[in-house]
């Protein structure tokens, strides 16, 4: 075996070198990192401005933050509980096997079919601006639902608004 990693040990000043990537592919890549900042940064803005002195975990500011995101995409301009509900149950790599899937496979109720129920109610209750707001608003009902989070929170002796927090204030809400 020594004779083996003998022959294939490198050097000890023998460097790998990689080649330099296209200025303009770095260019891009800043780029698409600076976007991807402003947009995280403006979604936190928003939510910061409306719910001072509530402190969310990174999970439900998470789902928060893409809430808000869906509502934009969506050229919505407000954000409500149905955004949330969306990003709740939403089939996103990332968040599969969340909360809200796991409480809805427990109750057999069809995952699909909640989703498609979800889309038409936002579609059908929330008209699309053209073009698109460049600022949302968060509803009334989204900021009575964040306050019913924050008294589950708070009955709960818990520090932060969690998404199992979101979820029974969505549940409360029932609208």
């Amino acid at each position: 075996s020594t004779a083996f990693s003998s022959q294939i040990a490198m050097p000890p000043h023998h460097k790998f070198k990689t080649p330099p990537l296209p200025p303009l592919f770095l260019l891009l890549l800043l780029a698409l990192i600076f976007f991807c900042a402003k947009v995280a940064a403006s979604a936190t803005h928003q939510l910061s401005g409306v719910f001072q002195n509530v402190d969310f975990t990174k999970g439900s500011l998470d789902v928060l933050e893409r809430a808000i995101a869906t509502a934009k995409s969506k050229a919505n301009a407000q954000v409500s509980p149905l955004h949330l509900a969306v990003c709740l149950f939403d089939e996103d790599a990332e968040h599969k096997g969340g909360l809200g899937g796991q409480l809805v496979a427990k109750a057999n109720v069809p995952l699909a079919q909640l989703r498609r129920s979800l889309a038409s109610a936002i579609a059908k209750d929330h008209p699309t601006q053209s073009p698109a707001p460049s600022q949302l608003s968060i509803s009334k009902d989204l900021q009575t639902l964040v306050q019913t989070a924050e008294r589950i929170r708070s009955d709960a002796g818990d520090s932060y608004i969690g998404v199992h927090h979101l979820l029974q204030a969505l549940v409360q809400d029932a609208k």
